[in-house]
């Protein structure tokens, strides 16, 4: 118990010298492990210089124990550990050893003079701490607080957990002095490195102002305390001596008497046992061969045997002895319970009376309650158990009759009640006839009936659809309603019962079938009606094949009844989905708890119907979406097998001979059936679309390809001159157009065939256009692609890039031919004149009037992702207005030739006017005369003007090449008459009153060029 006491109280103290840092300010940082405390020491309290370690851990950052030049890193860890980590390691070293050797030599020498002489030490301590009121450590805790250890070598773990006492304050000054691992100049400086050779301490500190003044009396209670401390101490000091002396008086049990006596299998009838004890005797060769006889024993014999007896009594003398020590040492606890052993008794006698008394009363409860109770329930029991048999028996008379009960049902095509009543069989002969023999066969019978009802809903369903999808349509508008939904009904939710959803599968392909019988039906009806088409037994190909001997008409008459059947088979095939959905919602179990709330709002809190859930709610909605895609996929095989009615009428070319208005009808033919089954499935179908838009393309290649061969052919052998008449039919559609009154849904044909005429010019908004027959033509088409777009819309984007084509077109062949005089060769026209500039011109001017007007058309049409197509109407506008703008400038610089070539030969002479300047007039002249009725008032005014302009720069350059100026010479006045002349002629012009023939400029630059040449 000492030792351990020392351990603890070690242990305490070794923690306590390195759990907290004396030198940081944060001192509450408290560590777990001496490796943490060394590693703040290394990180905190250290320096590098070079290779090696400084130790900063003292006051003011210096450690007194550590050479100021540092130490390497093995040197420096030794350091730590002992002067930081375990300081009182080396101090406790030596004093523990002593102390070790001395009680290990007293222990085995003589145990009792070394408890004697310690107690004697401890005693003289504790007189002596009564006269100190600080008294000095005592010997025992001395003692105490060393921890013993076998080894010869010094540990510095197990050293540094000593308790410090006062022995450990010395040191050896020759080892400090001396230390081997020191280098020498450390010692030379040991006594002046800190403070110097002349330090002198020549003023005394003073006390602090700020420290209370310390006297005795702040000490009292610490003396006070202290001294009830130690009167504790000595107290419990000498209870301990006195054990201490009790024992050392007391012989131990354990070394005097041999433990075979404290066996506890000890039997002296064992032989091995006796000759056990019998060997304690010194004598014991005589003992064991003594006979057996105690009369013939001789005296040595009888001294063994008597001092085995006192051996014996001796080791009976030590156990009590032992025996009332333990009883003096618990003799308190002993008396206290022998004192209340009677009491114990005493109670416990009237213990056993209660018990005895209760026990009597017991039973006579149980002859009078319990066992007329108990047989009650007997009684009970058994009659309860003759029910169950008899139940058991009713029980199975009724499994008995299950089979006649299913083929009863089946006979009424109740699915659902068979199964019903399947299931219950199976669950009441697996739970309640486990065990009956009779029935071991009942199971496979049940599982066997099952598959031959699933087999058939199979075929009633089948046969079900095949009969309802393929009877006669009448004429007359049919309903959508099922001649027998509760058979189907009934069909379905058997089929749910099993959990067997292939109905699905059949569901789709009976109705792909009944689509393919309908097409096939159909086509070979119309054929047969046909007297030259010879319809035998003939594939679907070959049926399909014979469709292209029908003219178009025909044809379309056939799609219209294949559409108008296969949307009454569609009808059929949906009224059969719309049962079989909602019997499939109606037994899941969200539907039903939605029914249930509904009828109970409906019917005051009553429900009328016991619903039966069938089938969870995630595999209704699995199934209702497979049943909603095997429907759409229903009306995609439908549009399969008109898209391969139109196939078989597209081979060869068969529908590219067709019309616009022959084409359009097949288009809406195709789209009315596309929404009706939209209108069915709920989804657009692209099958049909797909052969559409390809019949589409073709379509519109071929309306392209033939608008644009007609313009080119018109373009070359176009004359370029103006139309004598304008149709009044055309004049009142472009009315139309301007006005935005043109309805581009009637065909306006028959307008264009009317032989009236009114003017040679197109009219539009008071503004007269000259035209040649070739725009005329080409505005009607551009008409035919607007008219084009609003019947098939789903066209317009093709369209829309063919039209921009065919403006492209227009623009780029008309500036070849009559710019690039490209007529000359293709038409076969001698020249090319400025009327026909002028008239081309004009022509290009009335296509752009409608080309806003074909955009905002167009714009109408166009879906929103396509609206961006219009913007390239800008990019024609400007390829047009460059071009027309470029035709005036051809008709100025062929009049700027004409001038050039006629001044070349001017001289400034009479006759004036010259002839020149005659041909000059002349020339213009004409030129109005041609071309006043083709531009308006504006235009020809602006025309002339700088026509009137290129004269003047031309005439300036041929005065400086003769020199002339305006000097009021006879040169000059020639040519002021020249200029008159030239003048009055332009006046005379419809338009000369509009021009500024003012002739001041000629004469002011021509004067500023000869003042640069001067």
């Amino acid at each position: 118990m000492t030792a351990n006491k020392s351990n603890g109280v070690t242990t305490d103290l070794m923690t306590r010298s390195w759990n907290r840092c004396d030198v940081c300010t944060n001192r509450d940082e408290v560590f777990e492990s001496a490796a943490l405390f060394a590693r703040h020491l290394r990180d905190v309290h250290s320096t590098r210089e070079g290779g090696s370690h400084v130790c900063r851990y003292g006051p003011n950052n210096i450690c007194s124990s550590l050479p100021v030049e540092g130490v390497s890193d093995r040197d420096y860890e030794s350091h730590i550990a002992k002067c930081h980590i375990f300081p009182n390691q080396s101090k406790n070293r030596q004093s523990s050893h002593k102390v070790l050797s001395r009680v290990n030599s007293g222990k085995h020498a003589n145990d009792k003079q070394v408890i004697r002489d310690h107690n004697e030490r401890r005693l003289q301590k504790s007189n002596a701490s009564k006269r100190s009121p600080f008294p000095l450590p005592s010997s025992s805790d001395l003692f105490e607080s060393i921890s013993y250890s076998s080894e010869a070598k010094p540990n510095v773990i197990s050293d540094s957990l000593q308790k410090w006492n006062v022995y450990s304050s010395s040191q050896n000054l020759a080892a400090v002095l001396n230390d081997p691992s020191k280098a020498r100049s450390y010692y030379d400086t040991i006594f002046t490195k800190e403070w110097g050779n002349y330090f002198v301490d020549t003023q005394t500190v003073l006390q602090s102002p700020f420290h209370p003044k310390i006297s005795h009396s702040h000490f009292d209670q610490y003396v006070r305390r202290v001294l009830k401390r130690n009167r504790r101490q000595r107290l419990r000091s000498r209870s301990e001596s006195l054990s201490l002396q009790t024992q050392s008086q007391t012989r131990n049990v354990e070394a005097f008497v041999p433990k075979v006596f404290f066996d506890s299998e000890f039997n002296l009838e064992d032989i091995d046992t006796f000759k056990t004890v019998l060997s304690f005797c010194t004598n014991k060769e005589v003992l064991q061969s003594c006979p057996s006889s105690p009369t013939k024993w001789n005296s040595i014999a009888k001294d063994a045997l008597k001092e085995l007896q006192r051996n014996f009594s001796e080791y009976l003398d030590v156990v009590e002895e032992n025996l009332a020590k333990q009883i003096s040492l618990k003799s308190k606890n002993f008396f206290q319970v022998m004192s209340t052993m009677d009491t114990v008794m005493e109670q416990l006698k009237r213990t056993i009376k209660e018990v005895t008394n209760l026990r009597k009363k017991c039973r006579q409860l149980d002859d009078c309650l319990i066992e007329p109770s108990l047989k009650n329930i007997k009684l009970t029991k058994a009659r309860n158990n003759l029910k169950e048999v008899y139940n058991k028996i009713n029980l199975m008379a009724t499994v008995h009759q299950t089979q006649p009960t299913i083929q009863l049902l089946l006979s009424t095509l109740d699915f659902v009640g068979a199964l019903d009543l399947i299931s219950t069989s199976q669950e009441v002969a697996a739970q309640e006839l486990s065990g009956v023999y009779s029935f071991r066969h009942l199971k496979l019978q049940l599982v066997e009936i099952e598959k031959v009802i699933d087999q058939m809903m199979n075929e009633e369903f089948i046969k079900f659809l095949t009969h309802e999808w393929n009877r006669p349509f009448d004429d007359e508008n049919e309903s959508n309603h099922l001649l027998d939904d509760d058979k189907l009904l009934s069909i379905i939710y058997g089929m749910v019962r099993l959990q067997k959803f292939n109905f699905i599968d059949a569901f789709r392909d009976e109705a792909n079938t009944a689509i393919k019988a309908v097409v096939k039906q159909t086509v070979i009806e119309t054929l047969s009606s046909e007297d030259n088409i010879d319809v035998g037994q003939q594939i679907d190909g070959s049926l399909f094949d014979q469709l292209r001997l029908l003219d178009f008409s025909k044809w379309l008459q056939l799609f219209d009844k294949v559409f108008d059947n296969l949307l009454k088979c569609l009808r059929r095939i949906n009224a059969v989905y719309r049962v079989m959905s909602n019997g499939l919602s109606a037994v899941t179990e969200r539907s039903i708890s939605e029914n249930k709330a509904l009828e109970l709002a409906t019917n005051g809190g009553e429900t009328s119907i016991d619903t039966i859930t069938i089938l969870l709610e995630n595999d209704g909605i699995e199934l209702g979406s497979n049943l909603k895609e095997s429907l759409c996929t229903i009306c995609d095989y439908a549009h399969s097998r008109c898209a391969n009615v139109v196939d078989s009428r597209a081979k060869d070319g068969g529908l590219d001979k067709l019309t616009a208005n022959e084409f359009v009808r097949l288009i809406k033919s195709i789209e009315e059936f596309s929404d009706s089954c939209q209108q069915i499935c709920g989804r657009k179908s692209p099958n049909l679309k797909l052969v559409l838009q390809t019949q589409a393309n073709k379509f519109v290649t071929k309306f392209h390809e033939e608008r644009k061969k007609r313009i080119n052919s018109l373009l070359d052998i176009e004359q370029w001159k103006s139309v004598d008449f304008v149709s009044y039919e055309f004049q009142q559609l472009v009315n139309q157009l301007i006005d935005n009154n043109y309805n581009f849904y009637e065909n306006n044909r028959s307008l264009y065939d009317n032989n009236q005429k009114l003017k040679s010019h197109v009219l539009v908004k008071d503004e007269k256009f000259v035209v040649v027959n070739v725009a005329i033509v080409f505005i009607k088409t551009l008409i035919e692609y607007c008219e084009c777009a609003q019947q098939i819309k789903s066209l317009s984007p093709d369209l829309l890039t063919r039209l921009l084509d065919i403006l492209k077109l227009f623009n780029s062949r008309t500036a070849q031919l009559v710019l690039g005089a490209g007529a000359l060769q293709v038409a076969g026209l001698k020249t090319i004149t400025a009327r026909k500039l002028i008239i081309s011109s004009r022509c290009l001017q009335l296509v752009i009037v409608f080309i806003p007007i074909i955009r905002r058309h167009f714009e109408t049409l166009l879906s929103t992702k396509h609206q961006s197509m219009c913007n390239h109407f800008d990019e024609i506008i400007r390829l047009y207005n460059e071009h027309i703008t470029k035709i005036p400038e051809k008709v100025v610089s062929v009049v700027r030739e004409i001038a050039d070539t006629q001044l070349s030969k001017w001289v400034a002479k009479a006759p004036v006017p010259s002839p020149p300047f005659q041909a000059i007039s002349q020339h213009l002249m004409r030129l109005h005369d041609n071309i006043q009725d083709s531009l308006p008032t504006n235009e020809l005014t602006q025309l002339f003007q700088q026509i009137h302009n290129t004269v003047k720069d031309v005439l300036k350059h041929h005065l400086e090449r003769l020199n002339i100026q305006k000097n009021g010479g006879l040169k000059h006045g020639l040519v002021t008459q020249e200029l008159t002349f030239y003048t009055q002629n332009l006046s005379k012009l419809s338009i000369g009153k509009q021009l500024n023939l003012s002739n001041d400029d000629l004469w002011s630059k021509l004067k500023i060029i000869s003042n640069n040449v001067n």
